[in-house]
């Protein structure tokens, strides 16, 4: 799992992109948070990966966060307007390859009643205005940024990055089949 955080300027409404595989630029700071290469899911290709435009929403990247009692990841929650149909069909098109390239963990066939990373704003968070008219999936990783500014050198001031920036994540999907549940994930 691989996933790519960018700010965007605001200002501008450019995206930088410097190649880095988990990072956020902040563009009135110079700051970068990134993560080095690492891929848990190595046998997932190319076709599973996308480049999205996003707001970033529940953004852990300082300090794992624990969901349910479960193992603590650095994660983030990427919405996308619904008029951005370019980036959701090229979302659902590596979630489709995702499930081609997974049919092996499933017994063969793909499972009727998987579970799918796109999810709509509208019915899954109704009361959250920050997901109106739009989608949404959530991405993790166990392994810890390195938060640092454009010069890659360290950023230790905390206060300097939160939830509610717009940027790009690069996402790899893959599939999963753990304690019998079956899905897609990033």
């Amino acid at each position: 799992m691989l996933f790519r955080i960018l700010k965007k300027d605001l200002k501008r409404k450019k995206y930088c992109d410097h190649g880095m595989d988990f990072a956020v630029f902040l563009p009135d700071h110079n700051i970068f948070i990134r993560n080095s290469i690492f891929d848990f899911y190595c046998n997932s290709s190319d076709s599973t990966k996308v480049i999205v435009p996003c707001r970033f929403s529940y953004l852990h990247c300082w300090e794992p966060d624990s969901v349910n009692g479960g193992d603590p990841k650095y994660s983030v929650s990427a919405i996308i307007p619904k008029s951005d149909t370019k980036t959701i069909n090229a979302i659902k098109a590596a979630v489709e390859q995702a499930k081609k390239d997974s049919i092996s963990k499933w017994g063969g066939k793909i499972p009727a009643n998987l579970k799918m990373p796109l999810r709509d704003g509208d019915i899954d968070r109704p009361d959250d205005e920050a997901y109106a008219n739009s989608y949404f999936f959530n991405a993790n990783s166990r392994q810890a940024p390195q938060v640092v500014d454009s010069h890659v050198q360290p950023i230790l001031d905390q206060s300097e990055v939160y939830s509610g920036c717009y940027g790009k994540i690069s996402v790899t999907f893959y599939g999963y089949n753990s304690n019998g549940n079956r899905g897609i994930a990033a």
